[in-house]
């Protein structure tokens, strides 16, 4: 076999596996579609839209909150935890077992090798609740075109019509707001 047909069948070889490896990588990231939660208000028990607002307002507010002191805790882990045992002024720094557990993957993985079970099975963990603001973009009509535009992109022509970015171009006469859009958004 010449170098240059080991070289082939290698390249080959190389491809198929990174073929494999990615399929099976993108197969691991792709998400998954979520469910609804079976105890969704009906149309007709939905709380007041002020109800609404103020719980997401509230929602946004603790998450906030919570996202804060866990950067906090982290930065004072990073002096806490390479400390000894003691006291230290009038804290004392211990370290205690937890009471909580968690399964051992490596070890599971071990028995499911030894008795040809396959993969350890999996499932998702419950989806995250995701409360994030919008802003609202006020939009209305180019005189000239009749296409929707948010208000920041019309102006007034000649006659006072609020006419878009793309109309005032048409137009020999340009004002400065319409002529810096034009440059701004080329």
């Amino acid at each position: 076999m010449t170098r240059r047909a080991a070289a082939t069948i290698t390249r080959k070889l190389v491809n198929r596996t990174v073929a494999r490896i990615t399929a099976t990588v993108a197969e691991f990231r792709a998400p998954a579609p979520i469910a609804e939660p079976a105890d969704l208000f009906a149309p007709d028990e939905l709380p007041p839209l002020d109800d609404i607002l103020a719980a997401a307002a509230e929602y946004n507010r603790a998450a906030d909150q919570a996202r804060r002191a866990d950067r906090g805790k982290r930065a004072a882990r990073k002096i806490l935890d390479r400390l000894p045992v003691g006291r230290y002024g009038v804290w004392d720094v211990e370290r205690v077992p937890s009471g909580r557990q968690t399964a051992d993957l490596d070890e599971i993985r071990k028995i499911f090798k030894a008795h040809g079970l396959g993969p350890i099975p999996m499932k998702t963990s419950a989806p995250s609740l995701k409360v994030k603001r919008v802003v609202l973009v006020e939009t209305a009509l180019c005189a000239a075109c009749s296409r929707a535009w948010p208000e920041s992109d019309l102006s007034d022509d000649a006659n006072g019509d609020p006419t878009c970015v793309d109309c005032h171009q048409l137009h020999a006469a340009m004002d400065d707001r319409a002529e810096h859009r034009a440059y701004a958004h080329h």
